[in-house]
């Protein structure tokens, strides 16, 4: 079967300051439906770069970004845009811009796409799904820290796309949070075949997967399987990116 997203020697450099840096150097990779797959690196290695890449909302310098075996760059921007945004969801641990109740929050991408009713119906399902049900008139700040992780995962749950693409969603939590979410990510991609992409920072929080990376300075090195925390963590060198002569 052919995979969902692949990404094909996927190099980037940033031109600031007076040297260029490279934030990614020829990454491949390949993501099959109902797969998780996690990337782990320290911060400034290239990861959100890379996941945004990977999400279509960055453009590489080089390579090739294929999802369901369309050449991303290659479309023309109207072909790419939204049926892309449809089968995608980009999501991170950032506090949401609007003051919003969470079931607010998790309706709100919906409404441009049907009636209201539908929307929140909608969103009162991914809140079950994510063990929020409870928490739908709260607000952002009246959450815990693991909350707000489920409210995020609950936002993309809604939208019901193919490829989750998360960043670093379970950093500053604990062990106990991060089992918990790594298990709704299992349960999403065996039960409603999502594709998930993830970046982390601890392999504690990648158990659940089926396959790890490790991303250093821009260079992305695969696992076969998923790391066992209780065994072997990866050591990640501290690692700038390199500048490009």
């Amino acid at each position: 079967m052919a995979p969902l997203l692949a990404l094909h020697e996927v190099s980037l450099t940033f031109r600031r300051g007076p040297h260029p840096l490279q934030a990614l150097a020829n990454v491949t990779l390949q993501i099959g439906t109902g797969e998780l797959l996690a990337v782990l690196a320290q911060r400034a290695q290239g990861k959100s770069t890379l996941l945004r890449v990977a999400a279509g909302v960055q453009r590489p310098d080089a390579g090739q970004v294929r999802f369901d075996g369309h050449d991303v760059w290659r479309q023309p921007r109207r072909a790419r845009g939204k049926p892309l945004a449809a089968e995608i969801c980009l999501l991170d641990h950032d506090r949401p811009d609007l003051d919003l109740t969470v079931r607010e929050l998790v309706a709100l991408p919906l409404l441009a796409h049907g009636p209201r009713r539908e929307a929140y119906a909608k969103a009162d399902h991914a809140l079950s799904r994510a063990g929020l049900p409870e928490r739908a008139a709260h607000r952002w700040d009246d959450l815990a820290n693991s909350e707000r992780a489920l409210l995020m995962l609950a936002r993309g749950i809604a939208r019901r796309p193919r490829l989750l693409v998360i960043d670093d969603l379970v950093v500053g939590l604990g062990l106990s949070s991060g089992k918990q979410i790594c298990s709704l990510l299992r349960t999403l991609a065996e039960e409603d075949g999502f594709a998930v992409l993830m970046s982390a920072t601890d392999a504690h929080a990648t158990i659940c997967c089926d396959r790890v990376g490790s991303l250093v300075a821009g260079r992305l090195q695969l696992a076969l399987e998923a790391v066992d925390p209780d065994s072997t963590i990866p050591d990640f060198p501290e690692a700038p990116r390199q500048a490009v002569p």
